[in-house]
């Protein structure tokens, strides 16, 4: 059964007249978006219309791109190619096909200046100076077209409402059922009754991101992980770039032991937001990690990642002449030492288990010789008694176990050796606990520990979960 914040999105789509949906986003992270993929002319963005608006996404974080099945030819100038039949991608704009490349380019830059426009008279006041420039020529008709669609927006007194456009009197009244039930949660007693308000409050205004994270808050606080995933999700899909969101996700993902999303909603919230708390996380979900015998391509991929975090730091010039060691920055040239001496330990730990396996060698030996000695000894002093040949032999025997204790005191000797050497290397200091942030990316709303022995949340002042929960 659907969450009815999903339900509600779905039925404001249908009532603003959407058409069927049928591209898919894939992000690296799992997330998947579904609309209309719109042809923008730049390589490094994806842009897809949803029943949220219009969504952008850096090319990097994007997987691939599924078009309707029904195709013939991929778009030109797709975000990514893939493997699955692709179908002519929908101009952002009818006009745009009869326009030459030139003026295509222009005519699409202003729909998306328009496009980011909060009110209507915002995206009039675009198209007057673009129906200004062009008072002849191909543009001008879609201009005086554009023109004519944002005037009459005025007229009406239209707002935007997510994708769609609505009297300024109905939103204002969504907005304020949305307010007075956001309102009313947070005075709730419980995280059910929360979770209710908040639901309503979605159903009221579902484009508000600050709803779901509002109640992916109270219901973690209930134990109520995988809902709480559900709605940090929901946030994201709202506003994908939402550090906070990204890294409590993350968070949730690595307690869940599902590393390979951990690590890359992490490393993703990491490079949106300069916080420490960030990478300390990544940190405990690798301590987590290498606990679980994760995929070693996982945990690679993570350290490959945090190095690159530091790298664009360092260009930022942040932490410059620090790298991170554990959870904690330390200088370089500190690293440098510390892997110069790691190197030489190696190197003396490695010469030192050659010598002992000669050692060992010529111990094996010497206690036969030892043996053979005292045996011939035994041997003769019962034969002879204590004559001279048996006391030769007696001294003989006595050389035989001063070489074999010679020998194994050397061997002890290596061994400590080497047991120092790996004492002295420095074990670099882990984050002991997973850290959820509230929206501001900043405030820490709750934690849990790492280790074999912590497998629940350590959430002070937690709601004790109900039996149906």
């Amino acid at each position: 059964m659907r969450h009815p914040f999903y339900l509600a999105l779905m039925l404001v789509a249908a009532m603003a007249g959407h058409a069927a949906i049928a591209d898919t986003v894939t992000m690296h992270d799992g997330r998947k978006f579904t609309g209309t993929i719109v042809v923008q002319g730049d390589p490094k963005v994806v842009m897809i219309d949803t029943q949220f608006g219009r969504l952008q996404f850096r090319a990097g974080d994007v997987l691939k791109v599924d078009y309707e099945a029904a195709a013939k030819d991929p778009p030109t100038g797709s975000p990514l190619s893939t493997s699955t039949p692709q179908r002519p991608a929908t101009q952002p704009e009818p006009e745009v096909g009869t326009l030459a490349a030139g003026d295509r380019e222009l005519f699409i830059r202003a729909v998306a200046e328009s496009e980011k426009a909060l009110t209507a008279s915002e995206g009039l006041a675009v198209w007057t100076r673009f129906a200004a420039d062009h008072r002849t020529g191909s543009l001008a008709g879609p201009a005086k077209t554009r023109l004519a669609q944002w005037q009459e927006r005025v007229d009406k007194n239209l707002v935007r409402f997510g994708p769609t456009w609505i009297p300024r009197a109905d939103a204002d009244r969504r907005a304020a059922k949305a307010d007075e039930l956001f309102a009313q949660a947070a005075k709730a007693d419980n995280a059910d009754e929360a979770a209710r308000l908040l639901d309503a409050a979605a159903a009221s205004n579902p484009y508000r991101a600050d709803i779901p994270f509002a109640k992916a808050k109270r219901i973690i606080k209930a134990g109520r992980t995988p809902q709480a995933v559900a709605a940090f999700d929901a946030v994201l899909t709202l506003t994908p770039d939402q550090p906070a969101a990204m890294n409590n996700l993350g968070v949730l993902m690595a307690r869940d032991k599902n590393f390979a999303r951990a690590f890359l909603h992490l490393a993703r919230a990491a490079s949106l937001l300069d916080s420490d708390v960030v990478l300390d996380n990544i940190d405990a979900a690798l301590v987590l990690a290498r606990e679980a015998d994760a995929p070693k391509a996982d945990i690679a991929a993570a350290e490959r990642q945090v190095r690159q975090i530091v790298d664009a730091w360092h260009k930022a010039g942040k932490h410059v002449g620090q790298t991170r060691w554990g959870n904690s920055w330390v200088a370089q040239a500190q690293i440098d030492q510390m892997n110069d001496a790691i190197a030489r330990a190696e190197t003396q730990i490695t010469i030192n288990a050659q010598k002992k396996v000669g050692l060992e060698r010529d111990l094996i030996i010497a206690e036969k010789n030892s043996d053979d000695a005292r045996a011939e000894f035994n041997k003769r002093m019962n034969q002879e008694g204590e004559t001279a040949a048996v006391r030769d032999l007696a001294e003989r025997l006595a050389r035989a176990r001063n070489v074999v204790k010679k020998l194994a005191e050397d061997i002890r000797k290596l061994d400590k050796e080497n047991t120092d050497l790996l004492a002295k290397q420095s074990i670099p200091p882990h984050a002991t606990k997973l850290v959820l942030l509230d929206a501001d990316g900043k405030t820490e709303l709750s934690s849990f520990p790492v280790g074999k022995e912590a497998t629940d949340l350590n959430l002070p002042g937690a709601e004790k979960p109900k039996a149906n929960e």
